[in-house]
């Protein structure tokens, strides 16, 4: 079965400032690097949505890591995957563990 992607407002924000980082402080192609590896992990989780870690704070978020400065945090509802935050090591973001 495949999930449902779903991109929260949240989530989107983050993507873009994080792009943008990337994109200015190292290079497009480095962001666009990024782009692809995200894409590929989103790829993965609609077919295999339970491979995050669980929350301890919250058991309903899970998180991934996209990269060694990048984690991934999302929800499985029903058939869905719902892309909750991206947060970045390297800026002064709060995560939502």
């Amino acid at each position: 079965m495949v999930y449902e992607v779903i991109y929260t407002p949240e989530f989107e924000n983050d993507f873009e400032i994080l792009i943008d980082y990337l994109g200015n402080k190292w290079s497009a192609k480095v962001a666009q690097q990024f782009v692809n590896q995200l894409d590929d992990l989103i790829f993965a989780l609609s077919r295999m949505p339970f491979m995050g870690k669980k929350s301890m704070i919250n058991p309903m978020v899970r998180g991934i890591v996209v990269t060694d400065k990048n984690t991934l945090y999302y929800s499985v509802r029903d058939n869905q995957i719902v892309l909750l935050s991206l947060f970045d090591t390297r800026q002064n973001l709060n995560p939502l563990e």
